[in-house]
């Protein structure tokens, strides 16, 4: 499975998602597009990654898998799943479950499973 980050020259959203085929992936996001979308940027990484991204991005989410990162999107990701996997090696795992995996978008899971998300989770009022 690849993560991969979709977006369009003139606009500041991008798509967090995860894919087999990320390339026809794109095909089809473009179907529905009125935008010409590209593919920005892929990683090694599946459903769970997306998930921990979403969740990791919250603040940044303006429909559904879109989000707004800024001028430099990939770099942001490429931080966030450096910032991700370092929690992993330090804490114990807490796996995400299926209901996890599969929130979205306006329930988050009440699963800390690293330090940014117990303070997502505490901001929206849903932590400890």
């Amino acid at each position: 499975m690849t993560v991969y980050l979709v977006g369009a020259a003139n606009s500041a959203l991008v798509k967090i998602g995860h894919s087999r085929t990320p390339e026809q992936r794109l095909t089809d996001l473009q179907a529905g597009s009125p935008l010409r979308l590209s593919l920005l940027a892929t990683w090694p990484g599946g459903q769970e990654m997306e998930a921990r991204l979403h969740i990791w991005f919250v603040d940044e989410r303006r429909h559904g898998e879109w989000f707004d990162l800024g001028s430099a999107p990939v770099e942001r990701v490429d931080a966030a799943q450096a910032q991700i996997r370092q929690s992993e090696q330090r804490l114990p795992a807490v796996p995400l479950t299926q209901a996890h995996v599969d929130w979205f978008p306006d329930d988050p899971p009440a699963v800390p499973t690293h330090p940014k998300l117990a303070r997502v989770l505490v901001r929206a009022g849903e932590g400890g």
